[in-house]
């Protein structure tokens, strides 16, 4: 691994794996396609070198290895969507900010470059960890299997346990960030909402993400439904998801609330103007102004209506929309599964 240097100008030096990013970043066509490109050369070279010591007849492919193969370009993946996302998110956020280049810049660079000394301490804990479910998990790796063969295979589908704890690491990290940004914002316009929506892209891509591993896992794993840890795991996992998508946006969500309480106050204060001058004609009988207030009375009421139908969370109602979709239809499935085949069995 090559010492990383910190960018002149910048906070902190970048991790190892940046560089990496960089260059699938740089690479033509989309992103998606490198990943989707990673995963099947992943799955050959496993296939192979088991074709190759004889443990798995040619052109076979062990459906259950193939699967477990997907898992780093998943968690690769996954790191360069949340750090595109973060980077765009910055950007839609921006007219809400009263800063110049330079801090933008420095906001930018926190939230899409992963810290080298943290990454690496990560790295470290996911190579124990590696090591540790090598030993305890053999059901990867076939007894057949010659010892080159195996560590080859081990290299290919166990470095995903490497990328997890950078993968989690630097999700909280910038979610941590995004709190930290909406701090920041000078301009809160209720009426021009959708740069204080921005950073909800990032919270709900964290919060699916993190769902679509146990969903993937609860497929390609025939054990999965058998094992009660694994519904433990999976509840807690849930609760993290959503945490991951609503409590970065807490803060923004008080101070929109904060704000709409203000100018409905303001509003009350205009109402109670209006009826004031009303009653102050009806006492003295001179009721000329009457249709004038009358019709500044209709048009305050229609403010109000209109204030107070403005919601105060910092997300727009496609991305809660999707994220339920993610958190429950999966579960839906698996349930209506789980009782056809109950009923198949009467």
């Amino acid at each position: 691994m090559e010492p990383v240097s910190r960018p002149a100008g910048r906070p902190y030096a970048r991790s190892w794996i940046d560089p990496a990013l960089d260059w699938i970043e740089r690479l033509p066509g989309p992103a998606w396609a490198f990943y989707l490109g990673f995963w099947i050369v992943a799955i050959a070279v496993v296939s192979a070198v088991r074709w190759l010591d004889g443990s798995l007849p040619f052109a076979k492919i062990d459906v259950f290895q193939a699967a477990s193969t997907f898992y780093a370009p998943a968690a690769l993946g996954l790191l360069h969507l949340l750090r595109r996302v973060a980077g765009s998110s910055l950007q839609s956020f921006r007219p809400a900010l009263d800063i110049g280049d330079d801090d933008y810049a420095r906001l930018h660079y926190q939230l899409t470059a992963i810290p080298a000394g943290p990454a690496l301490v990560a790295t470290l804990i996911g190579l124990v960890a590696a090591a540790a479910a090598v030993r305890v998990d053999s059901g990867l790796v076939s007894t057949e299997t010659a010892p080159a063969a195996t560590m080859v295979i081990v290299v290919v589908i166990y470095w995903a346990v490497v990328l997890i704890p950078i993968l989690l690491y630097n999700t909280v990290r910038q979610l941590q960030l995004v709190t930290r940004v909406h701090r920041l914002a000078t301009r809160i316009d209720l009426f021009e909402p959708r740069p204080l929506y921005a950073f909800s892209a990032l919270s709900a891509s964290a919060g699916v993400g993190l769902l679509l591993f146990n969903y993937y896992s609860a497929l390609t794993d025939p054990t999965t439904f058998t094992n009660p840890i694994w519904y433990g795991v999976f509840g807690i996992s849930v609760i993290v998801a959503i945490a991951f998508f609503v409590l970065p946006l807490y803060g923004m969500h008080r101070r929109i609330a904060a704000e709409k309480d203000r100018l409905e106050s303001e509003s009350g204060e205009r109402v109670r103007t209006v009826i004031s001058a009303l009653h102050r004609q009806v006492d003295r009988g001179d009721l000329g102004d009457a249709d004038q207030l009358n019709k500044t009375f209709a048009s305050l009421a229609l403010e109000r209506e209109v204030l107070d139908k403005m919601p105060t969370w910092p997300w727009q109602p496609d991305t809660v929309r999707g994220f339920i979709t993610a958190l429950v239809v999966p579960v839906v499935l698996w349930l209506i599964t789980r009782v056809l085949e109950r009923i198949a069995v009467l």
